[in-house]
């Protein structure tokens, strides 16, 4: 059965993603759960995409420190971002753009603790190399301490690491006090973009299509895994373990969904994800690129699945499942696509759009 889980014309869906966010070769954005579990998870992401895919990999382990130590710096500063009442308040991005890798943060802080932010922040971006070296040393020797957070080394350290100066904001949400924040690496000395108002236009659209997690890039086998932890661990804080390894099995089929059904550009194959909520289901979204061919073929295998209810479903599945057995090309038997349907209990919706040179923008979403 037909459902409607693809924002209209104007709302967030995964193609905006993928045109928004075309010129990047990667962007990940997260609003859920905040705690440390969480951070060897956003770490594997990072790391699977730079080792493989920029042209930051020979500073793969630099970048890893500063998403690590802005990611942490969340949880130091931020207020309650580790439940529900914390999604709207606070969002970790990061993005490879040129020869340039942006962490963007926004969490929402203690009023009070605004004037020494400000403090630490301006004291770091007006010191050379060598005077936050010195500055880290005396803190560190001083050992000014409190329950979030030591002394600004946090930030500090970022400095150090990046070379960059600290680009920052605040903003009055309400009655919370949020504060932006953005750490840049770049291996030339051309200037970086400052994109945390960017970064918080992308928030407000987060916010309303309750996404929790965005990613836009190489969709291919390795870089499945990471993403897959991330949506598990969300899923298992909300739900339960069982509840979990369903919404993991129907990502792995989605993301695998790319992979046969895609264009291939320099051995990518370029796609977007979105995990977000409605009511107790959580609604997966995938969006990646194919030509005419392509189309007509999954346009076809999708009429005929949304035709049917869940049973019907299921004895297609069989029917699909036998069938490819036999099968030299697995790839078009529409099984992924059945099984996708099956999961989610007939809850399916998809979508084509015109993109450039003859291709289309093929965006599928499921309710689990």
């Amino acid at each position: 059965m037909r459902e409607h889980l693809i924002p209209d014309t104007g709302g967030f869906s995964a193609a905006e993603a993928f045109r928004t966010f075309a010129a990047e070769t990667l962007v990940f954005a997260y609003r859920g759960a905040m705690n440390d579990s969480i951070t060897e998870a956003i770490l594997g992401i990072s790391e699977n995409t730079l080792e493989e895919h920029t042209d930051l990999a020979a500073s793969n382990r630099k970048v890893s420190f500063l998403i690590v130590e802005c990611f942490q710096n969340i949880l130091r500063h931020g207020i309650g971002p580790s439940n529900d009442a914390g999604l709207e308040s606070s969002t970790f991005t990061f993005r490879s753009y040129e020869d340039a890798f942006y962490i963007n943060s926004i969490n929402a802080i203690h009023e009070s603790d605004r004037i020494r932010l400000v403090q630490t922040v301006d004291r770091v971006n007006d010191l050379d190399r060598e005077g936050l070296t010195e500055l880290y040393r005396k803190q560190l020797s001083d050992a000014v301490l409190s329950d979030r957070g030591g002394a600004g080394l946090g930030l500090i350290e970022l400095a150090r690491k990046s070379g960059r100066p600290i680009h920052y904001h605040f903003e009055q949400d309400g009655d919370q006090t949020l504060f932006h924040n953005q750490v840049s690496f770049r291996k030339s000395r051309a200037p970086e973009y400052d994109l945390t108002t960017q970064t918080s236009s992308l928030k407000k659209h987060l916010n309303t299509e309750k996404v929790l997690m965005l990613y836009k890039g190489d969709l291919s086998q390795r870089s499945i895994l990471p993403l897959l932890d991330m949506a598990e661990l969300n899923t298992e804080l909300r739900q339960g373990g069982a509840y979990a390894r369903k919404v993991g099995h129907v990502l792995i089929e989605m993301l695998q969904n790319i992979s046969r059904h895609s264009q291939a550009y320099d051995g990518r194959r370029d796609g977007v994800m979105l995990v977000g909520t409605n009511n107790e289901r959580f609604i997966i979204q995938t969006c990646n690129k194919v030509n005419a061919a392509q189309r007509n073929q999954l346009q076809a295998q999708l009429d005929e699945i949304t035709e049917l209810d869940y049973e019907g479903l299921r004895q297609l599945h069989k029917t699909k499942f036998k069938a490819s057995i036999d099968r030299e090309d697995k790839r078009s038997s529409g099984l992924g696509l059945v099984q996708i349907a099956r999961d989610g209990r007939g809850c399916i919706d998809y979508r084509f759009e015109e993109s450039d040179n003859d291709d289309y923008f093929f965006t599928l979403a499921v309710s689990v």
